[in-house]
């Protein structure tokens, strides 16, 4: 097996290269994507030879590996979104014009969270009051109460697309993503997006808003206009070739953007994870694994072969279609996620949200002992699953007021039905779901 080893390297016509200076170089210029299994380990190596040429970058991240960089570069300022930092979606920064900053806003909300037209038609003109009133920092509550203005001007049957936005910042102020999405942090986004940075999204939940938060990080940063590398681990979920919009026109002029402004480095496991359009602006592609079958397809550029590689090596295909074979070196952190929290002053609570706001639960049924009710069944949800039957008889409410608070929570997403193969209705509760009893639990000793 060795031995056959040996002779597919001895057939391949490559270079060995143990330095990656030259591969730094690209990410400063263009657009660099990393895929394989120790994609990440090839990253932060990267990283520290960027460091080492006096080049400053930011990293969005999802992964603890990356904040060792923060200990061992004071110079890089370590945010976990929703911790110690947040990004508030509807502030414009820079010098862009407000209205401008309103209409990249909703072309990025109807890429990533499939709004049409008309749901981006309304969430336009909100954003316009608002910014026309000169209320540039608007909390997402600010933004809903500027909807039920957008609401008195449209018809009757329109209505319903409307309620869909409204849903939509509903989850963006409940839960821990009511702290993600804010403008509650000690740090400012101008000084977390014109320096060094490492931003982790590890804390949020759902592949969605974790999309969201990295391609604003994107899009706040380029407005800035900083010349910083831009680092984004698990790019995929930003830009896969999946979803009703699959050219995504803005996220690629924002990467076209970046490439001009200090270079794009991409994370994926596999080529197929990302748009073709997104993959052919790679001018350098790095493979930390092999490919495995049929990961390379429908892209027509240079691959390379199926070789056995050992860790700490890449085959990297150059702008000029030349493979080479590439040594790396990584430091590894002997901290733990704890250490590494402790040694960078990460604090272990949530930043603060909003106390002045009734819960999500009580906005929705408008009573407290509804509301109460609600959580109850959430709760009983949590985990597990259950028959209509079985929803009803455990809540032991009368049919009017039971029947009432499920039509809420499955109005508002907070739980989800379906049928099996016997015809039986099952319940179970979603992730907004999750969220909201979350925020109940916590607000029931105070305003509840």
């Amino acid at each position: 097996m060795a031995g056959l080893e040996r002779r597919s390297r001895s057939r391949l016509a490559f270079k060995v290269c143990d330095e990656i200076s030259w591969i730094a170089e690209a990410a400063v210029k263009g657009v660099v994507g990393i895929f394989g299994g120790e994609r990440r380990e090839f990253t932060l190596a990267l990283v520290e030879e960027l460091c080492k040429e006096n080049r400053d970058c930011v990293v969005v991240c999802c992964d603890q590996r990356f904040l060792q960089l923060g200990v061992r570069y004071s110079r890089f300022r370590v945010a976990r979104l929703g911790v110690n930092a947040s990004l508030n979606p509807f502030k414009p920064v820079g010098e862009v014009d407000p209205e401008d900053y309103a209409v990249m806003l909703v072309e990025l909300l109807m890429e990533l969270l499939d709004l049409d037209q008309l749901q981006a038609r309304y969430l336009l003109r909100a954003l316009r009051k608002l910014y026309e009133g000169e209320r540039l920092d608007p909390s997402v509550e600010e933004v809903d109460d500027a909807l039920l203005a957008v609401e008195a001007e449209i018809t009757a049957r329109e209505l319903f697309k409307l309620e869909a936005v409204r849903g939509l910042l509903e989850e963006l102020s409940t839960g821990g993503l009511a702290a993600v999405f804010s403008s509650c942090s000690p740090i400012s986004e101008e000084e977390l997006l014109s320096k060094p940075s490492i931003l982790d999204l590890s804390q949020i939940p759902g592949a969605r808003f974790k999309a969201l938060a990295a391609a604003l990080t994107l899009l706040k940063k380029l407005l800035l206009r900083r010349s910083l590398s831009f680092i984004m681990d698990e790019a995929a979920f930003v830009f896969s070739p999946g979803g009703r919009r699959t050219r995504k026109h803005c996220l690629l002029e924002l990467l076209d953007g970046q490439a001009v402004r200090g270079g794009a480095v991409l994370l994926g496991l596999e080529p197929s994870e990302f748009s073709v359009d997104v993959y052919a602006r790679c001018a350098v592609k790095v493979f930390t694994k092999p490919l495995s079958i049929g990961s390379g397809r429908n892209f027509n550029e240079l691959t390379p072969p199926s070789l056995p590689l050992h860790s700490g090596e890449a085959l990297v295909v150059s702008e000029g279609q030349q493979i080479s074979l590439v040594r790396f070196k990584v430091r590894e952190s002997l901290l733990t996620e704890e250490e590494l929290a402790e040694e960078l002053r990460i604090p272990r609570e949530w930043l603060p949200r909003r106390t002045g706001r009734r819960s999500l639960l009580q906005r929705i049924l408008g009573d407290r002992f509804l509301a109460e009710e609600a959580y109850k069944l959430l709760c009983f949800l949590r985990g597990n699953r259950a028959p209509y039957n079985g929803l009803k008889g455990f809540s032991n409410l009368p049919d009017q007021l039971f029947e009432g608070i499920l039509r809420a929570l499955l109005r508002h997403k907070l739980i989800a039905s379906y049928f099996d193969d016997k015809g039986i209705r099952w319940f179970v509760v979603t992730d907004l779901g999750e969220q909201a009893a979350d925020e109940y639990s916590e607000k029931r000793g105070g305003d509840g």
